[in-house]
């Protein structure tokens, strides 16, 4: 059970997912994980000391999700978030990916076992704590509203109530 972790693939330049990229029933979302430079490290060579080298895969691909959950939380610091809003934030916010040319798989919209929810995309999940926005948990039994006050720089939170209805 990886119930507080998001399982993230690797998209190409082509915003496709790359053909070594992990993929399943659990597969959330992609990020930019080809040819993404990285130094002291040839695949073909072994070690090079000062020479910067592409490389494909999730390890590369994963650590740009984490760093879109630290800015959201750097966003919205008094929004509190746990870590399945937060997957439920970076996956509104993803770009969804429609084809799966290695799997020969086309009309994939929504949520699909190849890319997830899509490519994540920082701007848009940022934008979301900009207005109003509604997610649900996992259980799919609780519905979370957030809306910005402005005033207090701040948000306020409200569980399986409507807006206006008081905070959390």
């Amino acid at each position: 059970d990886y119930h507080m972790s998001l399982t993230v693939g690797n998209s190409t330049e082509s915003d496709y997912r790359h053909e070594t990229s992990n993929y399943g029933k659990t597969t959330d979302v992609v990020a930019p994980g080809t040819n993404i430079l990285t130094l002291n490290y040839d695949y073909d060579d072994g070690p090079v000391h000062g020479i910067a080298v592409p490389g494909p895969g999730t390890s590369y691909a994963t650590p740009l999700v984490s760093g879109l959950a630290a800015l959201i939380k750097l966003a919205a610091p008094s929004l509190l978030l746990s870590p399945d809003d937060l997957a439920g934030l970076i996956a509104a916010g993803a770009d969804d990916i429609t084809e799966d040319p290695v799997s020969e798989s086309t009309n994939l919209n929504g949520w699909d076992e190849y890319t997830g929810w899509g490519r994540i995309n920082a701007k848009t999940t940022l934008d979301l704590l900009e207005s109003p926005f509604v997610f649900a948990q996992p259980d799919a039994a609780t519905i979370v509203y957030v809306e910005p006050e402005p005033e207090t720089s701040g948000f306020r939170q409200f569980i399986g109530a409507p807006f206006g209805s008081g905070p959390v």
